[in-house]
């Protein structure tokens, strides 16, 4: 039969040594209940209740046990215990390999572990941004492509959000510019998921007029589950030409957001 070690020592750290301290085997089913009979298949003989064994003065012990495929019913397995003054203390469920040995008690646990944690997937499934100024985009109200923005959307049975931003400055006076989402290729603003339009201060609020401070616009869009495909951020303007004052710290961006 394989050898089995151990060694049991005090909560301080100590070791238990020899006394009134001894280690007690039990077999156990799968729910970890106690089997009073078992069958060793190998040796031939029944095996009652528990067996038990003293320690040295280090606190080691060693005792020859069955291995589990040589224990019937099937799925047992040996539940080991510190037994002071007839008090039990933690079980540790063990698995006997057949054969070789001896085995250290710590290197055939049956106890699972649990594993370490899995981090939660990003909701992040794809971006684009471009950190240089994209000027010359001229304006008619038509779509012009904000180059090196492009994301795509995967087949999701589920919606997905996408969410740009693009610094704009117009060229012209009494004009207005925005920025938009719509799939590659598009040319009219009537293909957008989605439009920003720059807006400045007063009352109406007017749209991008020549001089003002590059203004920001942030369209975004919620496609419905399964809608893959590639889009872009765009830029249009009324008339004149729009530039886009991308840079390092304020970027032209669109973000793919799953839910």
């Amino acid at each position: 039969m394989p050898t089995v070690t151990g060694r049991v020592v005090k909560p301080s750290g100590g070791s238990a040594g020899a006394g009134r301290v001894r280690v007690r085997f039990r077999l156990v089913d799968s729910n970890g209940r106690h089997v009073t009979q078992a069958w060793d298949t190998n040796a031939g003989r029944v095996i009652v209740d528990y067996e038990d064994v003293d320690l040295d003065a280090e606190g080691d012990y060693t005792i020859d046990l069955p291995a589990n495929v040589d224990i019937e019913p099937a799925g047992t397995r040996w539940s080991r215990v510190v037994m002071l003054r007839g008090n039990e203390g933690p079980a540790r469920s063990l698995i006997v390999p057949a054969g070789g040995g001896p085995y250290d008690e710590l290197d055939i646990l049956d106890e699972a572990v649990d594993p370490l944690p899995t981090p939660e997937p990003s909701n992040e499934l794809d971006a684009a941004e471009v950190t240089s100024p994209v000027t010359g985009l001229t304006g008619d109200f038509g779509l012009k492509a904000i180059a090196n923005t492009v994301v795509t959307v995967p087949q999701l049975a589920r919606p997905v959000y996408l969410f740009g931003v693009a610094p704009l400055q117009l060229s012209a006076d009494d004009e207005v510019c925005g920025a938009a989402i719509a799939p590659t290729g598009s040319t009219s603003l009537a293909e957008a998921v989605a439009t920003h339009q720059a807006q400045r201060g007063g009352d109406p609020p007017v749209g991008g007029l020549l001089g003002d401070p590059v203004l920001t616009c942030s369209p975004w869009a919620r496609l419905p589950a399964n809608s893959p495909g590639d889009y872009q951020l765009f830029a249009y303007a009324s008339a004149g030409t729009v530039d886009v004052e991308a840079s390092q710290s304020g970027p032209a961006r669109l973000v793919v957001l799953g839910v």
